[in-house]
């Protein structure tokens, strides 16, 4: 529902270019970090809450570069942004509530040298891009970017819930009834009081993420 309210938006002030370079960057570091570290960083590489802000919250045509190729630089500069405040955040045990809003005064003070960029890239590489009709190049970026949500949805979709790394153990798990009422307790403290449940950081929760998958994926998950 956000995907296809924020299409309509981006196809009338034609905004897609910067989703979509957040969107790429945000998948590009997620599979870096992944193939570097072996565990992923987080369940999907577009967490809701980025989502949300890629698609509403950067998009201010006021505020972004003026060319297609100029938006989606500063996508890309704020995709990049709030993947590394959220590492930063994670290992220095703070909460990653506001990854997604502190890149943004950065990469708007960074939009006169991406516009400078961006014109010297247009010049040698895409002239016959910017030369083309308005409608084909608002809806070659719209395109592109429904294509990257297709195939993002339809990855997600192909993995089992179960094998997905999460700080608690999946629902579909069976479940003694004290552990149900445990975790229960824990996600209403968690929700009560979030400054009291801060992130452990990459380190510790990367050994307690192969904990629980050691426990709940193994012959012991058969006791519960």
């Amino acid at each position: 529902m956000i995907f296809l309210l924020g299409l309509v938006t981006q196809a009338l002030f034609l905004t897609t270019p910067v989703s979509l370079g957040t969107v790429v960057a945000l998948c590009f570091w997620h599979k870096a970090a992944q193939l570097l570290l072996g565990e992923p960083l987080s369940g999907a590489p577009v967490a809701i809450q980025v989502f949300l802000g890629l698609t509403f919250l950067v998009t201010d045509p006021a505020t972004s570069p003026r060319s297609s190729l100029g938006k989606f630089l500063f996508g890309l500069a704020y995709g990049t942004g709030v993947f590394f405040t959220y590492v930063v955040l994670r290992l220095t045990r703070e909460p990653a509530y506001f990854d997604k809003l502190l890149v943004v005064p950065i990469v708007n003070l960074l939009v006169p040298l991406i516009d400078r960029a961006s014109d010297r890239i247009e010049r040698r590489l895409w002239p016959a891009i910017e030369k083309s009709p308005d409608f084909l190049t608002r809806f070659g970026w719209l395109g592109t970017y429904f294509v990257l949500f297709v195939l993002l949805v339809e990855q997600s979709l192909k993995v089992p819930r179960t094998q997905r790394l999460t700080l608690l153990p999946p629902a579909e798990l069976p479940l003694s009834s004290s552990l149900k009422q445990l975790l229960g307790r824990h996600i209403e403290c968690r929700f009560r009081f979030p400054q009291a449940f801060k992130p452990f950081g990459l380190r510790y929760e990367f050994a307690h993420l192969r904990e629980i998958r050691s426990v709940y994926h193994g012959p012991e998950s058969e006791s519960f």
